[in-house]
C-alpha cells in the first residue's frame, strides 16, 4: 500500500510538472470562393492560461463575452 501512494504521488508530481500548450491552426484553399481560410483551434484550458497571463487575472473564456472577444482580437492581430 505504501509503495502505491509513492508510486502515485511521483506520477502526480511528473504530470504537473510537464504542461504542454497547444492549438491546431487549419488552412484550407476554398474553391467555390477562391479564398484561403484559416481556423485556430485552442484547448480551453490552454487559452484560460493565456488570457489570464496575456489579458487579465480575472479573464474568463468560458463565462464572460468580453474575455472571449478579447482574445480573438488578440490571436487575430499577432497571426502572421
Amino acid at each position: 500500500m505504501r509503495l502505491i501512494l509513492i508510486v502515485l504521488c511521483c506520477l502526480s508530481l511528473q504530470l504537473s510538472a510537464h504542461e504542454m500548450k497547444s492549438a491546431i491552426t487549419k488552412v484550407l484553399f476554398n474553391q467555390r470562393t477562391g479564398n484561403v481560410e484559416i481556423m485556430h483551434r485552442f484547448y480551453v484550458h490552454d487559452a484560460e492560461h493565456a488570457v489570464k497571463k496575456l489579458l487579465d487575472k480575472s479573464a474568463d473564456l468560458i463565462a464572460k463575452q468580453s474575455t472571449r472577444d478579447s482574445f480573438a482580437l488578440y490571436v487575430s492581430s499577432h497571426f502572421n
